[in-house]
């Protein structure tokens, strides 16, 4: 059981913190397919809508909808190449880093 002042501390802990890009990471990961290509772009650091729907087995349109996702949950980037999209970890975003970090862990 907390005491009163550990209950205090952990409120301040919990008050008047951004967690939008930890959610949006969380709620962009729920999802097999979308835990799958982040999966695979920890190993190959660059690749296109094609070649992760064919990894995975998947359409290339459901391969696109769920990178939008993790694009917009900021865990990838893309990067055009000539005709060429590719795709990558954004390890610019620390939510990333710390999930590629934990993943090695598995």
């Amino acid at each position: 059981m907390l005491s009163p002042h550990e209950q205090q501390n952990l409120k301040k802990y919990t008050q008047n913190i951004d967690v939008t890009n930890m959610t949006g990471a969380f709620d962009a990961l729920s999802d097999k397919n979308r835990c799958l290509i982040f999966r695979v772009l920890l190993k190959e650091p660059k690749a296109t809508v094609g070649q992760i729907a064919d990894m995975l087995e998947i359409s290339m349109p459901l391969a696109s909808q769920h990178l939008r996702i993790l694009l917009l949950a900021k865990l990838t980037r893309r990067e055009k190449q000539g005709k060429l999209v590719y795709y990558s970890i954004n390890y610019d975003e620390p939510i990333a880093v710390a999930l590629k970090q934990s993943i090695e862990l598995i």
